[in-house]
């Protein structure tokens, strides 16, 4: 299979949609509804973490432009972190492990990703996504947990994104207006 990371896009919504749900309390069908929603969320990302993963390792490289994508591979641990955290209100060693899978396949893969040989695309607001996904989590992780060193984390994450969003709002604006931002690379 050649699949790509956007795959896991689907699962990630499905995720999504435990935290938002979480938020308006319907009673058991409510929180029934939200076991339900994870534990199908969570078992597509897998599913197709595994795949992405086995197609990145024994097939051809990704393209230039879905480079930045990769980054996606790191989202459902974050994203599942949230919705999780949405259901259980409290840290246990779960939701740590997803905390600290996503940061870790993140940080791997960002030194994979970023370097001085990718020039901007559009699919950089892919990148964004993952490094908001990982931002807010650990703004959550923090929050739940309260120690000092996870708090360090959160707040030098939030720069990141921050600088982050930004270059890459610069970029696709000068991008647009040169009229490169959606010639195929």
């Amino acid at each position: 299979l050649d699949l790509v990371p956007p795959v896991l896009i689907p699962g990630l919504t499905i995720l999504n949609a435990v935290t938002a749900h979480a938020s308006v309390d319907l009673g058991w069908e409510s929180k029934e509804m939200d076991t339900i929603l994870f534990s199908v969320g969570i078992m597509y990302a897998i599913v197709f973490f595994i795949i992405v993963t086995y197609r990145l390792i024994h097939r051809e490289p990704v393209t230039l432009f879905l480079k930045p994508t990769l980054l996606i591979m790191s989202a459902p641990f974050e994203v599942g972190l949230l919705s999780y955290l949405s259901t259980r209100k409290e840290i246990d060693t779960f939701a740590s492990a997803l905390f600290y899978s996503g940061f870790f396949i993140f940080i791997v893969l960002l030194l994979v990703v970023f370097n001085k040989k990718l020039p901007f695309m559009v699919s950089w607001w892919g990148a964004c996504f993952s490094t908001v996904a990982l931002t807010n989590a650990s703004l959550q992780y923090a929050r739940f947990n309260q120690l000092s060193f996870n708090m360090g984390i959160a707040v030098i994450l939030l720069g990141i994104v921050t600088v982050f969003i930004l270059i890459t709002l610069f970029q696709t604006i000068r991008h647009l207006f040169t009229g490169k931002l959606l010639t195929p690379g």
